[in-house]
């Protein structure tokens, strides 16, 4: 698990508690580049399985092998390395990337350091408004470092940043009523537009866009047999 990072020299250098470290690549600058940050929750609303359909574990992999592109899946849950229930490191280390063609650059890593803290999961009593806000104050340099670090990495090779909760993804979410956006705010969101907002900090004139993966979305397109081209959010002015 890392926990912070720094840049040296045209590298990140991640590193967790232990002082042990991981040197990942960087463009000289980002100034004027257009930069993403994909989103994607193990949850889907009306999803129906029925006999001889996938798994929704082959589905994820299915729309993660349709994007083409390498993919740094993250998963910012607090507990994402937990006992081997469904979607544990069996289904994201090891299933997903068995499912992916070989040509696929993919790596797992579990970043609790970006997810909320136990203290705040634990008070089910806030508005999601306030746990939001709660949430960002938490959010260390540190992880934030973590975090841009392997967007910057990513960005190198073409490839995405997908973070990694359960909620699922809801299309329209600031028009939906109150209570509706009570049962399906999600952290992802909030973490992706800080870091946009660390990245617009740091470069002049970066574009950041979020990428919004939906399962149900997806199903849709492969029933029409049409290409999936996920939802896209410019989270920058």
């Amino acid at each position: 698990m890392f926990t912070d990072a720094e840049k040296v020299g045209k590298h990140w250098q991640v590193r967790n508690a232990w002082g042990h470290s991981l040197q990942l690549p960087r463009m000289d600058t980002y100034d004027g580049v257009c930069l993403e940050i994909g989103t994607l929750g193990t949850g889907a609303y009306n999803f129906k399985r029925k006999k001889g359909d996938p798994l929704k574990v082959e589905v994820i992999a299915q729309m993660l092998g349709s994007l083409r592109r390498p993919l740094y899946l993250v998963d910012t849950r607090r507990d994402g390395t937990g006992a081997q229930s469904s979607w544990s490191p069996r289904e994201f280390a090891t299933q997903v990337a068995t499912m992916l063609s070989a040509s696929t650059t993919y790596s797992f890593l579990h970043l609790p350091c970006m997810a909320p803290s136990i203290d705040l999961l634990s008070n089910k009593e806030l508005p999601w408004q306030k746990f939001r806000d709660c949430y960002c104050e938490d959010l260390t340099e540190e992880a934030l470092n973590v975090g841009q670090a392997f967007v910057e990495a990513a960005a190198v090779n073409n490839g995405l940043v997908v973070l990694l909760c359960a909620e699922a993804y809801r299309a329209g979410f600031a028009t939906l009523a109150a209570e509706e956006q009570e049962t399906c705010y999600c952290h992802r969101f909030s973490l992706a537009h800080r870091l946009a907002e660390r990245l617009r900090a740091t470069y002049h004139g970066v574009v950041v866009k979020r990428v919004d993966l939906d399962i149900m979305e997806f199903l849709a397109c492969k029933q029409a047999r049409q290409d999936y081209t996920p939802s896209l959010v410019r989270l920058t002015d």
